[in-house]
């Protein structure tokens, strides 16, 4: 059996319940690592910048749901975690 092990890197509005829920259903089991709560605009310009310093790690999963295009290997995990700490941090939350 192949491990399909990457980070996937989601804005939602809501809990990770009812995020992944219907089409955008997620077919594997996952652990979540941190949360930032903030204003949309704040998260967004996060993401964007996170896409970018992550654009290197891309990865498509081996099976589909929605979000799967904002997927990364795992060993970008590392540079993703130390980019969340420092914004966090800035935000001050």
């Amino acid at each position: 059996m192949v491990e399909n092990r990457y980070l996937s890197q989601n804005i939602t509005f809501n809990n990770m319940k009812d995020r992944f829920y219907g089409e955008t259903v997620l077919p594997y089991k996952y652990n979540t690592k941190d949360f930032l709560i903030s204003d949309a605009t704040t998260i967004y310009k996060l993401e964007k910048k996170a896409h970018k310093i992550m654009k290197s790690y891309k990865y498509t999963p081996i099976k589909h749901f929605g979000g799967d295009t904002e997927c990364f290997q795992i060993n970008g995990l590392t540079v993703a975690l130390q980019l969340f700490k420092i914004e966090k941090a800035s935000l001050k939350l």
